[in-house]
């Protein structure tokens, strides 16, 4: 089994809602609706972006 594996096009919704969780999180200083705004933008672009993704084991994401 591959450690990193091209990401599929149907789990783009998921990654986004990762992206738009953590942006809440991390940067609770700027408005919530500064990122709900910029979140179809981000999936689009995300879309056309290659994701490669980690197996389970390692837990993790790269955006090329």
């Amino acid at each position: 089994m591959e450690m990193i594996r091209t990401m599929p096009s149907n789990e783009i919704g998921a990654i986004a809602a990762i992206w738009l969780d953590t942006n809440l999180k991390a940067h609770d200083f700027i408005p919530p609706l500064y990122w709900k705004d910029h979140y179809e933008m981000v999936k689009g672009m995300l879309a056309e972006a290659e994701l490669k993704r980690i197996r389970k084991e390692y837990q993790g994401l790269c955006v090329l």
